[in-house]
């Protein structure tokens, strides 16, 4: 991982078989405000519109600016946040993904990552 961290956490560098990276943490400033937004989105009756007025009446604001809708949305759908459980596994297994680790290792404490595999070659 390079660049910054997506909202609510920040990266640490670190050494993983013996290849330099960077994992995310949770960001002691920001990762409540992130969950918040997951917590209230979780709601059925709550929109995109419902959580950026929320912040706004609490005087919340994300990267020093009012949340706006575009940014909520784009940040409920960004694969990052998904936490690699049992679930996820059979999610990723119902839609045709190539799953490289055994669904024992989703035990829900790590992340997930994913990578798009090229389109089949014409031959």
């Amino acid at each position: 991982m390079s660049g910054a961290g997506p909202y609510g956490f920040k990266l640490e560098p670190t050494t993983i078989q013996g290849i330099r990276t960077k994992m995310m943490i949770p960001d002691p400033d920001t990762a409540n405000i992130a969950r918040l937004m997951f917590e209230m989105y979780a709601e059925p009756s709550t929109s995109f519109g419902d959580i950026a007025r929320y912040f706004a009446q609490e005087g919340i604001l994300v990267y020093d600016k009012e949340l706006r809708r575009g940014f909520i949305s784009q940040m409920l759908r960004n694969p990052i946040y998904a936490q690699a459980d049992l679930e996820l596994y059979e999610f990723f297994e119902g839609q045709g993904a190539v799953v490289v680790n055994e669904a024992a290792d989703f035990a829900g404490t790590n992340g997930c990552y994913g990578r798009l595999a090229p389109p089949p070659c014409a031959g």
